[in-house]
């Protein structure tokens, strides 16, 4: 007697775009919220410790807001995207019944896109609004 081989509907592509958009998101918002500030001349934390950033970063100012973008910025917009399309993956796997599967790689998309998005967020607020903020509030 041999067990019946059970064949699994495939991924919903939509989901798979948004676990791997998450992920990519992911990496971008760990650099920024750990690398990025070592990286950009002038930045809170290299003002602090009297240190400079990368020499790119000090003769181009396009490659600073470039990297700026790319650290801070970009991760929250694709955060936020997958997590949207992990919501909308989710309802097409859920439309489409047994022909596609995929509500585990949609879930994963929405917690990893909206962490990315939360973490990068924060650091948006740290970087460039907290100078910002009256002095009565940061005590």
């Amino acid at each position: 007697m041999t067990p019946t081989m059970v064949k699994r509907a495939p991924v919903h592509s939509l989901a798979w775009a948004a676990l791997v958009t998450g992920l990519v998101a992911s990496a971008l918002a760990l650099y920024g919220s750990f690398l990025s500030e070592r990286h950009l001349d002038g930045s809170p934390l290299n003002t602090a410790r009297n240190a400079a950033g990368l020499e790119s970063t000090r003769a181009s100012t396009a490659t600073r807001y470039g990297l700026q973008f790319v650290a801070y910025f970009l991760p929250f917009v694709l955060g936020v995207g997958a997590a949207l399309a992990g919501g909308e993956a989710m309802r097409a796997v859920e439309r489409h019944g047994e022909r596609y599967s995929g509500s585990r790689h949609a879930v994963f998309a929405i917690m990893i896109g909206g962490l990315s998005a939360v973490v990068s967020g924060c650091m948006i607020l740290a970087v460039f609004v907290w100078e910002h903020v009256p002095a009565g509030y940061s005590y």
